[in-house]
């Protein structure tokens, strides 16, 4: 299905939606008349709005809270340890490190992937839920002889793919305006360039990648 057809649904959806929701606020006013002076009557067009509209947008304010509250505090480049620190640190450490074979293979589990960037140095990639179906990418760069975290690159999405990419499950996955990809848009500002970079260092220590 095109993504030009699924906008059409969902923008047909959503008017139907505002139609029904209009509906069931009138009507909850009008019924009103019944239990209710008529200075109260607007307690009935507040049930019938809520009636409609929590069952599709509770979980919106939340989530985005939450989200963007992770954003500020967690996500974007954290660098531990540069690469003339990591050096002195480890005197003549550099000359051991060999090159990552051309033919290692990349590790992967439902929510750690990770390869040898050379035989001291590993980068690793890790996800995991948080609150509110909110999703965390978690990039690190790894002393795989002491397991210390040199650097980390992090992100956040809501869960909720804008292309629809994995399909709908459940009715979460149609909630278009809660769509949140990624904290911060670029590879320069998001942080992640320079956790490239500070990969690519570390990566280079080996020197020229082996042919076995």
């Amino acid at each position: 299905m095109s993504s030009t057809v699924i906008s059409v649904i969902l923008l047909a959806a959503l008017a139907l939606y505002v139609l029904l929701l209009l509906s069931a606020t009138v009507a909850g006013y009008l019924l009103a008349k019944r239990w209710y002076q008529k200075s109260k009557q607007w307690i009935g067009g507040v049930i019938g709005f809520l009636v409609i509209f929590l069952p599709v947008f509770w979980d919106a304010v939340p989530t985005l809270v939450t989200y963007e509250w992770y954003c500020r505090t967690e996500a974007g480049f954290h660098p531990h340890k540069t690469l003339e620190q990591w050096k002195r640190e480890n005197p003549g450490a550099e000359g051991a490190i060999q090159p990552r074979p051309a033919n290692s293979k990349v590790q992967s589990s439902e929510r750690l992937i990770q390869y040898d960037l050379n035989s001291r140095f590993r980068r690793e990639t890790r996800s995991a839920e948080r609150a509110w179906g909110i999703s965390t990418r978690d990039e690190r760069l790894v002393d795989s002889r002491t397991s210390e975290v040199i650097g980390r690159f992090v992100d956040f999405n809501t869960g909720i793919s804008s292309r629809l990419a994995n399909g709908i499950r459940s009715l979460r996955d149609v909630k278009f305006w809660m769509v949140r990809e990624r904290c911060v848009e670029g590879r320069e500002a998001s942080g992640l360039s320079s956790f490239a970079a500070l990969v690519d260092e570390f990566e280079a220590l080996a020197g020229p990648r082996s042919a076995k």
